[in-house]
This record gives C-alpha cells, structure tokens and sequence, in this order.
C-alpha cells in the first residue's frame, strides 16, 4: 500500500500524520494517532469526539 505523510486541518487544527492509502473502495477513518496529536479523544459512552483538557505546564 502507499503512504504518505499529510497535514490535514481537523476540528480547526492541522493534524501531521502519516496516511495509508487503500484500495477505492475502502471506507475512509481518521486514525487515533492523528486525533490524540490535536488532543481529541473518542468518548466510549457517547460516541462522540471531545478535546482532553489542557495539560498545565509547571
């Protein structure tokens, strides 16, 4: 498969990550890595995305 590394604009910030492209009709995912790098994380109760707080610098 190809890959490719790409800086996609998600929930109004830009994710770098790597992309693996599969066959035409594959159904399209954003992976965890690229939604733990702009600090979202899937909520396994409700299904929905949600930001993880900011975490605060000492």
């Amino acid at each position: 498969m190809d890959i490719a590394a790409v800086e996609p604009e998600f929930m109004g910030d830009l994710v770098g990550t790597t992309i693996i492209f599969g066959a035409d009709d594959a159904e399209p995912f954003l992976g965890v890595t690229a939604l733990e790098s702009v600090e979202i994380e899937v909520d396994p109760r409700t299904q929905q995305l949600k930001r993880l707080p900011a975490a605060r610098l000492k």
